[in-house]
């Protein structure tokens, strides 16, 4: 997208340059924030197993996939977005301090005052991460939260589950200490 259709597209979509539904029905989003920078999010319907993985798991999986890792990771539609349902939203942010504004396109959408207060809070040292670098890395979480693995992962976890739950009901298969032990292999699964 060219920088006219990119300013065209912020300000007819409230900062959203992009927001679009994958196959895996894993949302993307590319919003602008009035600081200079752009903010990449994916957001993981409750059907995907990554709305279940701890806080931990999801920043050693995408931060090595996002410009300064995941900074973003809430069940809270991020501001801009339009809440659509239940999601977990992971996301992050191109306002480190080793990366650069644009001053320019934040003239363009909140006007010469803006612009000029952040010239002089924000220093300018880093490389700007430009939208289009922005949504590749949001695609690229995409892809890795649509992964079969991941997906199959799910399906063999839900599989035991229920063998477990069904085997626990058989009346004089296990005892009392037996059954005790499945419940608890199954909450440790649930998780």
């Amino acid at each position: 997208m060219d920088r006219q259709e990119l300013i065209k597209t912020l300000k007819a979509n409230n900062h959203v340059a992009y927001d679009e539904v994958n196959r895996n029905d894993i949302r993307m989003a590319v919003v602008f924030r009035s600081l200079g920078f752009f903010c990449g999010y994916v957001g993981i319907p409750e059907s995907n197993p990554f709305y279940h993985k701890s806080k931990e798991e999801i920043e050693e999986i995408f931060s090595g996939l996002c410009n300064g890792g995941v900074t973003y990771d809430f069940y809270e539609t991020p501001t801009d977005i339009k809440p659509d349902k239940e999601r977990r939203w992971i996301g992050f942010d191109c306002g480190h301090f080793f990366n650069g504004s644009d001053i320019d396109l934040v003239r363009e959408l909140f006007g010469d005052h803006h612009a000029s207060i952040m010239t002089l809070y924000k220093y300018n040292n880093g490389r700007f991460i430009t939208y289009e670098e922005v949504l590749e890395q949001v695609k690229e979480m995409a892809e890795v939260a649509s992964s079969k693995v991941m997906v199959i992962e799910n399906i063999l976890r839900d599989t035991v589950i229920s063998t477990l739950e069904k085997l626990s009901n058989i009346e004089g298969i296990l005892t009392a200490s037996g059954k005790e032990a499945i419940t608890s292999v199954i909450k440790e699964l649930e998780v």
